[in-house]
């Protein structure tokens, strides 16, 4: 499972390079127009397709999907709030992976379609762009989305034009052939503007502790957005000239940056995968250079 992960995430070389095609080739998704939205995969175990009139025997029942605790829509505050990450994680993932990604309309602000797996015959709202939603959930899910998409477009080492090659990215990786092991970690590298990219992904259900790369000489660490204590946006007073550890809860995803500080700001969230409940959580650093005299 994880030497298939890291091989999606790296454009799918297996199955496109053979032909001399190209990691743009790979059109990664979560979800398309048939099945679940990104909403209902986090809300939904089984399909709901009694509107369709056909007894509900139509559609898929193979949904991949887990439902947080609770089928179907719910006022439980931390239900919703698990579902919340759940659908941002798999954004993050999306927006990490090399290939072009693609994304279902409605699902930047979190579109139900109430379970329906198989919508295709319904002209309401069901399959309607709902604008009002977009409005009320913009500094939420759109926003996160949306900073995501331009973290991607400003680094273009997460959009290569040809498979990654052992100087592009190096794996911190010992235990490939452990089926046990649900942890990977890797750097992209990018040597012209030394903007290199850690990624580390934790998915037991347990804490591990992540160490972070050693930065290059006179540089530390500037941290942008960090969720992991709470409530602070990176004010990039803390730093470090060495390595750095960070402590990934399950399902984490430590991701760090090299070079200036990036001008966006990520939203401060714990995200979440299933079907076990663990957090995910994302960390952005960035290095500047040290103030330290030589």
């Amino acid at each position: 499972m994880k030497g298939t992960f890291a091989t999606r995430v790296s454009g799918s070389s297996d199955l496109y390079q053979v032909n001399k095609r190209r990691p743009y080739h790979s059109i990664n998704f979560v979800i398309a127009h048939d099945g679940f939205t990104l909403c209902d995969l986090v809300s939904y175990n089984f399909k709901h397709n009694d509107a369709n009139g056909e007894g509900g025997k139509d559609g898929t029942n193979d949904n991949l999907s887990w439902n947080c605790g609770f089928e179907g829509e719910t006022d439980d505050v931390n239900v919703l709030s698990l579902r919340s990450r759940q659908m941002k994680n798999f954004h993050v993932v999306l927006m990490i992976s090399q290939g072009t990604p693609m994304m279902l309309m409605g699902d930047e602000y979190g579109h139900t379609r109430h379970g329906n797996n198989n919508s295709y015959g319904h002209d309401t709202a069901m399959n309607h762009f709902q604008w009002g939603q977009l409005v009320a959930r913009k500094d939420d899910h759109f926003r996160f989305f949306s900073e995501m998409i331009k973290f991607r477009r400003k680094h273009s080492i997460l959009r290569h034009n040809r498979f990654l090659t052992k100087n592009d990215v190096t794996w911190h990786e010992h235990y490939w052939d452990n089926p046990e092991s649900k942890f990977l970690a890797f750097t992209l590298h990018d040597e012209k503007l030394g903007g290199d990219i850690y990624l580390a992904v934790n998915a037991h259900d347990y804490f591990v502790k992540v160490a972070i790369p050693s930065p290059p000489q006179k540089q530390q660490w500037h941290r942008v957005w960090c969720d992991e204590d709470g409530d602070n946006d990176g004010d990039g007073t803390s730093g470090g000239s060495g390595e750095g550890d960070v402590c990934s809860g399950g399902g984490d995803v430590v991701l760090t940056q090299i070079g200036n500080p990036p001008m966006i700001s990520l939203l401060k969230v714990y995200l979440s995968v299933g079907p076990v409940t663990i957090s995910l959580r994302i960390l952005q650093l960035s290095l500047r250079q040290s103030h330290e005299t030589t």
